[in-house]
């Protein structure tokens, strides 16, 4: 019986290129989580994409590209996405009026702020508590806890 010897396979030796797009990817994924965690710290003021395109220190088409290569969405797509997470979490969680909870975030204008809410989770603010409040109080009265 013959046996075939079989070479285990070479790795090649990366060029001095590929060092430099994995320092560009991981610079630009630095950068990326640099401004989420800018924008978290700034849920309640407006955010403008020029303040997060400075403090990344590169052109504007290319802090968008790199952004939304990574995250999936706009910069301030994300940012309001993070505040409408933010208000579902205050609206379930505190007694805080609709108004508040738009104040809290950075909204001046509660009715703008129930138009975000509402095109962002295709219902009202208040209609929200009421439906995540009655869903409360039917697990609740079913002997089911909030971790479920």
């Amino acid at each position: 019986m013959n046996v075939i010897e079989i070479e285990p396979p070479r790795l090649a030796k990366p060029s001095p290129v590929d060092y430099q797009s994995e320092s560009r990817e991981s610079e630009a994924i630095r950068k990326v989580e640099d401004s989420i965690a800018y924008m978290k710290r700034h849920l309640d003021m407006p955010l403008q994409a020029s303040t997060l395109v400075a403090r990344a220190n590169v052109s504007p088409s290319s802090f968008f590209t790199m952004f939304k290569r990574h995250v999936g969405h706009t910069p301030i797509d994300y940012f309001i996405r993070m505040r409408m997470r933010r208000a579902c979490r205050l609206l379930e969680e505190t007694g805080m009026s609709v108004k508040s909870v738009a104040y809290a975030l950075g909204y001046n204008d509660p009715f703008y702020f129930s138009r975000i809410f509402k095109s962002f989770n295709r219902i009202a603010p208040s209609e929200y508590r009421s439906l995540k409040l009655g869903t409360r109080k039917a697990q609740l009265k079913n002997g089911a806890s909030c971790q479920d």
